[in-house]
């Protein structure tokens, strides 16, 4: 199969969503409410790479607590991706 433009960009989404999902289940927080949550802004834990300020909103208000493991957890699950430019910006928006 010829890798294209659309199959990457497929392949790092899927990348941060499953970053996504296992940093949520790591720290006890439901997946389904995270996605439920984002859907007010029109958005979902698979589109959410161009605009991360969504996801980090998210979870800061409704798990002020866990905030700062949730987003080190996400760092963690992407560690190996580091390189791309589009996780590299993903992450970097989570950071500020």
């Amino acid at each position: 199969m010829e890798m294209t433009f659309q199959n990457t960009r497929f392949i790092r989404k899927a990348t941060i969503n499953m970053a996504i999902h296992a940093a949520l289940k790591d720290t006890g927080i439901s997946y389904f409410d995270v996605d439920d949550r984002l859907q007010n802004y029109g958005y979902n834990t698979f589109n959410i790479m161009e605009n991360p300020e969504y996801l980090k909103k998210v979870i800061k208000d409704a798990y002020s607590e866990k905030y700062e493991q949730v987003i080190n957890a996400i760092k963690k699950n992407l560690s190996d991706d580091v390189g791309n430019i589009s996780i590299e910006c993903f992450l970097e928006s989570l950071s500020k």
